[in-house]
């Protein structure tokens, strides 16, 4: 899986790169963590025109989702500037219903810790 450049030109325009740690993790194909699944493509797309769209007053890029419910793991992006927090929301919830990791590392070990309990329930 390549990194995804699927994401709409304005967040481009605007100054956005993903994350070293992002790129990281694809460097080292640690991108398949059931139930997580990181996001490309048009999948992408829809999460961030839908994410954005139900939390106005923020942009966020999303770049995971949960398979089993409506979790989206989201980067932070204040006028193109990307800030190393990781917002975990439920895309079809409410703003400010969400958690909040101060980094990809931090949200990467709960993905972690769910994928192990994921297996440990044997599902697939």
């Amino acid at each position: 899986m390549a990194i995804p450049p699927d994401l709409p030109n304005e967040i481009y325009d605007q100054g956005f790169a993903w994350p070293e740690a992002y790129r990281r993790l694809f460097e080292l194909d640690l991108t398949n963590l059931p139930p997580w699944r990181f996001l490309e493509g048009e999948e992408l797309v829809q999460n961030y025109k839908t994410v954005n769209a139900q939390h106005p007053g923020r942009h966020v890029v999303p770049f995971a989702r949960r398979k089993d419910n409506n979790d989206v793991a989201c980067f932070t992006v204040l006028v193109g500037i990307l800030e190393q927090r990781v917002l975990l929301i439920q895309a079809t919830g409410q703003a400010g219903l969400e958690m909040e990791f101060p980094s990809l590392w931090e949200w990467f070990r709960l993905a972690v810790e769910d994928m192990i309990e994921w297996e440990q329930q044997g599902q697939e």
